[in-house]
């Protein structure tokens, strides 16, 4: 039960990072009116990229048996990167510099859970991770 409720919980918050993101793109671009192209989506990414890394740290360093089971983040993250390069894939080819970073963004989530796997299985084999048997390790 708390598998589906932690993951339930990230899968929303993780959600709301990336419809934040697309929110305060909008609101950057209506109220600043920059003259760059772009711009306002740079910086969404830049925000978006620097949240991700936050809960990346967040969940492998400073509470790993807490956030042990949460998975549903990369999933939301990978839907969303992989929509956005979907949609725009003319500009992916066209080299566009907002869709190499978002392809480079998704490269980066792709290898952050890379590391989350293995992090997890270290951390599993070495039982610092609670378990039915073992619920300790919180």
């Amino acid at each position: 039960m708390r598998f589906i409720v932690l993951n339930g919980h990230a899968l929303y918050a993780a959600w709301l990072l990336v419809a934040s993101s697309l929110n305060f793109t909008i609101w950057f671009k209506k109220k600043l009116r920059l003259n760059i192209e772009g711009s306002a989506t740079t910086i969404s990414l830049i925000l978006l990229t620097i949240g991700i890394l936050i809960y990346w740290i967040l969940e492998n360093f400073i509470y790993p048996s807490q956030m042990a089971y949460t998975w549903t983040p990369w999933l939301v993250w990978f839907i969303a990167f992989a929509g956005i390069l979907f949609k725009h894939w003319k500009l992916l080819r066209e080299k566009s510099f907002n869709q190499i970073f978002v392809l480079i963004i998704t490269i980066l989530c792709f290898i952050l859970f890379s590391v989350k796997v293995i992090l997890f299985a270290i951390r599993y084999t070495q039982q610092e991770i609670p378990t039915g048997n073992n619920p300790a390790g919180l």
